[in-house]
């Protein structure tokens, strides 16, 4: 749980340490929004991997509570990614946009990729795609809501209708 905690606040917050936009421009040009999208979406891909779900689901068999359960684990991460959602009006930003459809990109693949997830995640990633949709229908109806994030929140509910 700590963990979880250290990687929400770190690895998929916007890294205001690396957008230094004088330094950027003379390395190069573009990329940045796109080398940070790549690293936080091979985070994701690692963390919600099936065999790391099953084996999470395993262990909760094994050792009950004290174990950190896949349903307290995806709980957690989508609670860290969309942390916006907690505060109506929130504007979210390119970066932040970027690793929300990362990870409902890899939360499709759990359900619909190759190889299959087990029944068990199968359920506990549609569990939390149908929660992140309750949240989103709210979010995005909030008064003050910037334009890019109210479309951004409805497409991610799009998203995931097509994923269910």
């Amino acid at each position: 749980m700590q963990a979880m905690q250290f990687l929400v606040g770190n690895a998929f917050t916007t890294p205001a340490f690396m957008i230094k936009p004088d330094i950027l421009r003379r390395i190069q040009p573009s990329g940045i929004v796109l080398r940070i999208r790549t690293a936080q979406t091979t985070l994701i891909t690692s963390l919600i991997d099936n065999s790391r779900l099953d084996r999470m689901a395993e262990q909760v068999t094994l050792d009950g509570v004290v174990a950190y359960s896949p349903l307290q684990f995806l709980t957690d991460l989508r609670a860290g990614i969309w942390s916006e959602l907690r505060t109506p009006g929130s504007a979210v930003d390119i970066y932040r946009r970027n690793v929300q459809r990362a990870y409902l990109d890899q939360m499709d693949a759990r359900l619909n990729g190759t190889p299959a997830s087990s029944d068990e995640t199968r359920s506990l990633v549609k569990g939390e795609l149908r929660a992140l949709d309750r949240q989103l229908q709210t979010a995005a109806a909030a008064p003050g809501l910037g334009e890019i994030t109210r479309r951004h929140f409805v497409d991610a509910r799009e998203s995931i209708a097509t994923t269910l």
